[in-house]
């Protein structure tokens, strides 16, 4: 199995525009081995 070369868990990002929060992502997981492309 290759190595893991990224893990990211829970990962949330909001960010404030003039009309007010916005969501780019909410409590995504993900991981990326040697070998892959994200």
């Amino acid at each position: 199995m290759p190595e893991t070369v990224l893990d990211v868990d829970n990962l949330s990002v909001t960010f404030q525009t003039r009309e007010g929060l916005v969501t780019a992502v909410n409590d995504v997981s993900f991981s990326v081995a040697a070998g892959e492309v994200l």
